[in-house]
């Protein structure tokens, strides 16, 4: 068993200017973005998951040709057939989990994230996932219990206290919130989604 990419939560950090747009709208369409979107630079990952895997480099060059061609469903016969070869790699799983919120079917991400983490307990970046996707779908309670999750997991992530803020804010929980920014910027000191977060709050909550 080997650990998921780590390509994965590096470019999740990647994050877009929108303005003064709000959080959870700015959160949301920056990850929705970049972690599904991941897939469009997903020749590099593939040859990650490609190094850690049984996968030959003609079947991880195919499902790259497929998925830079839109053809989804071909994707994720080919990662399916994958795992049959290889049905304990939570990296073909997590990339299926992947393909599936490219495609907008939001349920069979989150169960194939959850596969993954069933694979492998310690591993947090799935959950997070399931955290921004129930953002996207303003589903807070779920939401924060997957961020949460992740965060018994690693605590030390600033992008994931960032987005559980983000999530307080959802629910008009600006005290909250800014607690989980400060211990974010704690974490990581400069964090600019977190360092934007706590801008829009003062702009909209502190009178």
């Amino acid at each position: 068993m080997f650990p998921l990419n780590p390509i994965v939560p590096a470019l999740a950090c990647i994050t877009l200017p929108v303005g003064l747009d709000s959080p959870q709208t700015r959160i949301y369409r920056s990850e929705r973005m970049t972690r599904p979107a991941i897939i469009t630079v997903v020749s590099v990952l593939c040859l990650a998951v490609a190094a850690c895997s049984d996968s030959s480099p003609g079947e991880t060059d195919e499902y790259t040709a497929a998925m830079n061609a839109g053809r989804y469903d071909d994707a994720l016969a080919i990662l399916k057939a994958q795992r049959e070869q290889n049905p304990h790699d939570a990296s073909l799983i997590q990339l299926e989990g992947l393909t599936f919120w490219k495609l907008n079917q939001y349920d069979n991400a989150i169960e194939r994230f959850e596969a993954a983490v069933r694979l492998l307990p310690g591993y947090p970046e799935p959950l997070e996932d399931i955290g921004y996707i129930e953002m996207g779908r303003k589903r807070w309670a779920q939401s924060e219990t997957a961020i949460s999750r992740s965060l018994a997991i690693s605590r030390r992530n600033a992008r994931a206290l960032t987005a559980l803020a983000v999530v307080k804010l959802g629910t008009n929980n600006a005290a909250g919130a800014k607690v989980l920014l400060d211990e974010a910027l704690r974490v990581q000191p400069g964090y600019p989604p977190a360092i934007f977060d706590i801008a829009w709050l003062n702009y909209k909550w502190v009178k």
